[in-house]
């Protein structure tokens, strides 16, 4: 009987140990995930993959990136980030100023990085602090082997709604040499450009010959997705011209 015991308890052990060895977790390089790492040190949420770093600051939104030797930096967060619709109004919100700002890692498998919840806003015109029902869900992750840096904005609208959303912000000009436009064949301006330029006119404002209704036009940012660095893209939809 005590034999029978000792076998008895030695066969689950075994199958204990080959239970935990099967659900084991399998590394991620092992079903295709990217291999990046999330860390949170003082005030900045560091994205780390192989090709890219990314660093937020959760005081003021800032971004830098790192991929090799090349960098990019995007100016923080501006009084202009955001315009609401709220009781028929409109107005700018910087992304700061919500009261209740919640950072924690993103992580879908194909995509590893940071999810900023942002909510309880106040009204920039109420002196007793009422605020508007609103909840910003904003990502930022490296995906898949290429590392492309992607963003992800959802939002939750009650009696208040997002009408522009400029985020991510815009890359400090100071860091970029050149802007390339990607209309008709493509328009390379220098960062000292001294003279306004709207590329669907051919740069000139007193040129209506091209309808502006509903135009819009797919820019490319100052990156593009490969080794060089992240990828990322911008839909701006332009309104119809005045009559007049």
């Amino acid at each position: 009987m005590k034999l029978f015991r000792t076998v008895f308890w030695a066969l689950a052990f075994a199958f204990s140990v080959s239970a935990q060895l099967t659900n084991a977790p399998l590394p991620r390089a092992e079903w295709g995930a990217p291999l990046v790492g999330v860390s949170h040190v003082g005030n900045q949420w560091i994205i780390a993959g192989r090709k890219l770093v990314v660093t937020l600051n959760e005081k003021d939104l800032a971004l830098n990136i790192h991929a090799g030797p090349v960098k990019w930096d995007m100016v923080p967060s501006a009084t202009n980030d955001m315009l609401v619709r709220w009781h028929g109004n409109l107005f700018p919100v910087r992304l700061t100023d919500a009261r209740k700002i919640s950072f924690v890692p993103y992580d879908t498998g194909f995509e590893t990085g940071v999810q900023l919840t942002l909510s309880n806003w106040k009204n920039p015109d109420s002196e007793s602090g009422d605020g508007f029902d609103l909840t910003l869900y904003l990502t930022m992750g490296l995906e898949g082997a290429a590392e492309d840096l992607v963003f992800g904005v959802t939002a939750g609208e009650s009696d208040a709604a997002v009408h522009q959303l400029d985020w991510p912000t815009a890359l400090d000009p100071d860091e970029a040499d050149d802007t390339v436009l990607s209309n008709r064949k493509g328009d390379l301006l220098p960062r000292h450009w001294p003279k306004q330029y709207l590329p669907i006119r051919n740069g000139s404002a007193k040129d209506h010959s091209v309808l502006q209704s509903h135009v819009i036009e797919d820019w490319a940012m100052s990156w593009w997705g490969s080794e060089q660095g992240p990828s990322a893209m911008m839909v701006i939809i332009e309104p119809p011209l005045d009559p007049k």
